[in-house]
């Protein structure tokens, strides 16, 4: 099973793109998650789509505490000639604990 429960807080504000193809919103963000027992902090990247991340990028900001639930994803891309691979959260569901 493929599945990641999170809570942490936005290492930046969360930025609002759209695909090329069919203009469906997508997100891509950090989070910070605190380790327990350790004094250093765990960072996530993550992204997620559609209605998620337009209400993602409305209501956070920078510092802000949300819990995030969802899978694992890779994906393979170019950098300066060099073939690199991403693991990131593919956020399916997002809960605001901090309110703007």
């Amino acid at each position: 099973m493929n599945s990641v429960n999170l809570t942490g807080r936005l290492t930046r504000d969360p930025e609002l793109k759209h695909t090329n193809t069919n203009e469906v919103a997508v997100c891509s963000f950090t989070i910070a998650v605190k380790s327990l027992g350790e004094k250093e902090d765990y960072f996530f990247n993550c992204v997620t789509w559609r209605n998620t991340a337009e209400n993602l990028v409305k209501y956070q900001k920078k510092g802000n505490m949300i819990a995030v639930s969802g899978e694992l994803q890779s994906r393979k891309y170019e950098k300066d000639g060099q073939n690199r691979t991403a693991i990131e959260v593919n956020a399916r569901f997002i809960d605001f604990i901090t309110k703007n």
